[in-house]
């Protein structure tokens, strides 16, 4: 193919940015056709798997690399559906790029798709710049949108109606890159498989590399990923030199966000009254660079269909390379912001891209936008997000791993003490909440996150010179309120304030300052929201209850003279609201509580027996019909008791476990299976969680929250605490199913599955004792970080047993999990 010189710089007003301009684009009839378009259109659905979310995700391969990459794409097809999709695999053996719009437009709830082989694309036609002809990825994406060719000459040239897209879409075609494309396509999906289980060890840090004409491009958003710190910008324009990128690759960046004037097949590089080099092919693999991610603003580098295209070599000619966002023609992104901002919530790459195309097509796409953006396309795996930065492993509430829990807030200063609260009608949102230093003091911060935006930004809710305390979070008639304890200076006390509303700015107070009011917390039962907290004095805390907005006038619970602490409340099944507290005397402490509604309170009832008990805590989840009572009865440790309320019965108070060391920040959360819902704690001095299932045999667990972790709180799906991880305490979450455990096994009891043979090469055997039960579940294995890793279905009678082929994976340790049961096997595999 000939090397098309690099046209010149178009001349533009101050207002729109430079151009990173290339050369003019082979034409659509110099390229090869994908070998499927001169076939009838033919795909056969080949395998499926579910996923614990709605939406969807559809590979599809081509014909001939079906059958040689099999392995490689069942794994594949297994690391997605462990973010939580639904994937589908198709091969398409004939069709043409219409053809693949109308098979997504036939499927269901469906998210993205991969395609994976030289598949058919759509070519675009436009003269804004000049004559252009350009592989146009958004029109598989955009299924409801018009497209047409005026012309008749096999180009779109038109784009009508409703021009938003509804899928995000990715590519992995080697066709056109350097080397045998079988070969290249397995060892992509190979590095691919290594990356999502933490094997390549990336740095977790980002490099934005802004020649002459963009210096005044700093990081581009790449902050809200990797943290301001862990961001090198380089745009001196004395230093943007083609040397000094090449050194930068050499340095390990995670992601790399490279603004330069480009063709296909070089980065080109300016300095004050001149030229600084272009960089090609050779020299990136040289330096084979520990960079995953890449956002070339470099025009044409993204043109997969020409040879040796740039993004090709990064993804196919690097041991590390997985995706490539960038442009096909003349033109590129622009308001990165709008992209990387939802991968640093946790969305991945795909879900980002869409969004931010539906950013720009607000208002339909001029003239000028269809010029920038048209030829924007995604090169690799979108699923993927980016685990040394600040992402989460998928969508918040999809994926993760403990190396990949989210940190929530951005303060400088130290943040802790979190609160949580979700709704999932008529859409899932949830609302941390937390203690903030950031003004030097201490004031309350809070995030949102909605199923259908991922996380907002940090807002600081009624932000004062002095210190907040106590806060706490409920959904009220599907909207969110927070309420916490306020110092007000004049008077040198605390009154209690709740927020509600848009950015949570409608600010009340909702108990005046007459002592301290304190420990404020917060139920809904449908009609009312419920607030107890403690007013106190010089003779203790009493127990205060009101209805939010004056839907019940305050009333006093405790007993007068009663000095108490720590209030708790829950609306149970029946719609009764439940107040629990701790109640304090020269002869120790016991766990009281009451109920009632707008018709009024019963009298406290003592419930405990111990002479010290202590923190109690009411939960429930949504799909349990039980109400869940816990304290701490300290006797000769720390006993863990539980009492569970069915119907109007409240059942005997139980030990489920003596800790002898230091017991804190008890609450409740519905774990992955085999734990199921859990008592969770933390032990000792030292920041360690635990967890004990109420349903898996009395097992207990260490929690791998990804770094030291105080104050864990749980709602339904999340949970949320305060860790460090190297920059000072922040307000970290993560998704319950995605938390790992560390250290401790559910022992298997000899009646269960066992490995047979141990080490294992290759195959895992599973036999049954003669004396079990018959098993039908599923074998699932975990990896050290507890992702899962392979599952399969398991049917074995007594006496027989089952082979589980574990060739695709690297050697290392593993967990065996038989579902049934809740038996778990560590074993070592070995090549």
């Amino acid at each position: 193919m000939i090397f098309l010189l690099f046209a010149s710089l178009l001349a533009w007003p101050a207002d729109p940015p430079m151009i990173p301009a290339g050369p003019a684009p082979t034409s659509l009839s110099e390229l090869e056709p994908s070998p499927a378009e001169l076939l009838p259109a033919s795909f056969e659905a080949t395998s499926s798997l579910s996923g614990f979310r709605g939406s969807k995700v559809l590979i599809v391969v081509a014909q001939y690399a079906a059958e040689p990459l099999s392995a490689q794409i069942a794994r594949l097809q297994s690391d997605i559906v462990l973010a939580g999709w639904t994937v589908e695999t198709m091969v398409m053996e004939g069709g043409t790029a219409a053809d693949l719009r109308a098979l997504f437009q036939s499927e269901d709830d469906l998210d993205g798709a991969i395609l994976l082989g030289h598949l058919p694309c759509a070519w675009f036609e436009e003269d804004y710049w000049g004559h252009e002809e350009f592989p146009c990825e958004l029109f598989l994406m955009d299924l409801d949108g018009n497209w047409t060719d005026v012309d008749g000459d096999g180009l779109y040239d038109g784009h009508s109606g409703d021009v938003t897209p509804e899928i995000w879409l990715g590519r992995i075609d080697a066709h056109a890159a350097p080397g045998p494309e079988l070969m290249m396509l397995a060892s992509y999906l190979e590095k691919n498989h290594l990356y999502r289980t933490g094997a390549m060890g990336l740095s977790g840090r980002a490099l934005a590399f802004n020649d002459d004409d963009w210096s005044n491009y700093s990081d581009c958003g790449l902050n809200s990923i990797y943290g301001s710190s862990n961001v090198t910008v380089i745009n001196s324009g004395s230093q943007t030199t083609a040397t000094e990128y090449i050194a930068q690759l050499d340095q390990g960046y995670e992601f790399v966000h490279l603004t330069s004037h480009s063709c296909p097949w070089g980065h080109t590089f300016k300095v004050p009254g001149g030229m600084a080099g272009t960089v090609m092919a050779p020299e990136i693999s040289q330096v084979n660079p520990r960079t995953a991610f890449l956002q070339l603003f470099s025009c044409s580098n993204a043109r997969w269909v020409e040879e040796g295209c740039l993004g090709n070599w990064y993804l196919f000619g690097t041991e590390y390379g997985l995706l490539v966002t960038g442009a096909a023609k003349t033109g590129s992104m622009l308001d990165f912001e709008e992209y990387y901002q939802p991968v640093s919530t946790g969305m991945n790459f795909g879900e980002a891209f869409r969004e931010w195309w539906e950013y720009q097509a607000q208002g339909g796409f001029s003239a000028y936008e269809r010029s920038w953006f048209y030829g924007n396309a995604l090169l690799g795996d979108p699923t993927l997000v980016p685990l040394a930065g600040g992402g989460m492993g998928a969508e918040m509430f999809l994926s993760g791993t403990d190396a990949g829990s989210l940190k929530l807030s951005t303060s400088s200063y130290s943040d802790c003490y979190p609160a949580a609260g979700s709704r999932s009608d008529p859409s899932v949102q949830t609302v941390v909440a937390w203690l903030s230093g950031e003004n030097g003091r201490l004031d309350i911060a809070a995030r949102v996150y909605d199923e259908s935006t991922g996380w907002g930004s940090v807002i600081y809710v009624d932000p004062d010179e002095y210190w907040d305390a106590g806060v706490d979070v409920c959904y009220h008639d599907t909207s969110p309120w927070i309420v916490w304890s306020d110092f007000e200076y004049s008077t040198y006390s605390y009154r209690i304030k709740s927020a509600c509303g848009a950015g949570f700015s409608q600010v009340e107070v909702q108990v005046e300052q007459e002592g301290y009011q304190v420990d404020p917390a917060l139920s809904s039962d449908g009609s009312v929201l419920w607030m107890t907290w403690l007013d106190w004095d010089a003779a203790g805390g009493a127990v205060m209850i009101k209805g939010i907005d004056g839907a019940y006038s305050v009333q006093q619970l405790s007993d007068e003279e009663a000095w108490c602490r720590n209030p708790d409340i829950c609306v149970d099944q029946a719609g009764n609201v439940r107040v629990v507290w701790e109640e304090r005397d020269s002869q120790g402490s016991r766990i009281m509580g009451c109920l009632g509604g707008t018709s009024g309170f019963s009298q406290p009832q003592q419930i405990s027996q111990a002479t010290v008990s202590h923190s109690p805590g009411l939960y429930r989840f949504d799909e349990d019909s039980l109400l869940y009572l816990t304290w701490i009865d300290e006797v000769s440790g720390s006993d863990i008791m539980l009492s569970t309320l069915s119907g109007s019965q409240w059942s005997d108070p139980s030990s489920m476990i003596s800790v002898f060391s230091r017991l804190s920040g008890l609450t409740m959360a519905d774990l992955p299976q085999p734990m199921g819902i859990s008592l969770m704690w933390q032990q000792g001095l030292s920041p360690v969680i635990k967890a004990l299932s109420l349903s898996g045999g009395g097992a207990v667990e260490p929690i791998a929250f990804g770094g030291p972790a105080w104050s864990p709180s749980c709602t339904e799906d999340l949970a949320v605490w305060a860790g460090d991880q190297g920059d000072g305490w922040n307000i970290y979450c993560q998704p319950l199913w995605e938390l790992g455990t560390a250290e401790d096994e559910i022992p298997m009891n000899p009646s269960s599955p066992r490995i047979t043979g141990n080490p294992v090469r290759c195959v895992l055997e599973i036999t049954l004792p003669d004396d079990a039960a018959a098993i039908s579940s599923s074998a699932v294995v975990f990896d050290v970080s507890g992702r899962m890793v392979l599952r399969r279905r398991l049917e074995l009678s007594p006496g027989g047993s089952a082979a589980l082929d574990c060739s695709n994976l690297p050697s290392g340790v593993y967990t065996l999990l038989i579902e049934q049961g809740g038996a778990t096997e560590r074993f070592t595999l070995l090549e």
